[in-house]
Parts: structure tokens; sequence; C-alpha cells
């Protein structure tokens, strides 16, 4: 089971959003290699807090209809799959 604990919908200022990549916190982006130019179209962070929790934020250049997600699996196959 998955629970979140804080769910926030806002704009970051995007030099936070950028800050501490691959020291303090993971991050996968589109297109390759746009966090240095800090000009991404889509991004996900991550950060272990503790044994039991992880921050996760997403980020996204979108309009109209468009959306981002996120998706998690057990396994490789994506196959039990939670989207966020």
């Amino acid at each position: 089971m998955y629970w979140f604990e804080s769910f926030q919908i806002g704009r970051v200022g995007l030099v936070e959003f950028y800050s501490d990549c691959g020291v303090a916190k993971g991050c996968i982006a589109e297109p390759y290699e746009c966090i240095d130019s800090q000009d991404c179209d889509m991004m996900a962070t991550y950060k272990k807090i503790d044994d039991q929790i992880v921050e996760l934020e997403i980020y996204g250049k979108v309009g109209g209809n468009e959306y981002i997600a996120v998706g998690f699996s057990s396994d490789e196959k994506m196959v039990h799959i939670v989207i966020s």
C-alpha cells in the first residue's frame, strides 16, 4: 500500500527545483543534459527523508489538456502500477 503524507500543487522557483540535483537529491529529466542549463521540459526529483519517507517532486512545461505523471512499479514489467 502507498501512503501520501502530503501533496502540494504550486509553482516552485525553478532555481530551487534544480538546486542540489545529484548532491542532496536524485533528478531525472528530459531532454538529455537539460539540468545543467536549467531548461528541462519535464523533471522528477527524489530524496530519501528517512527509512519510510521519500520526497518526490515533479515539474513539467504543460499547457491546455497536457499533464505530467510519475509511475511506480514493484517489477520491471510495470504489471502492478501506481500513477501519481
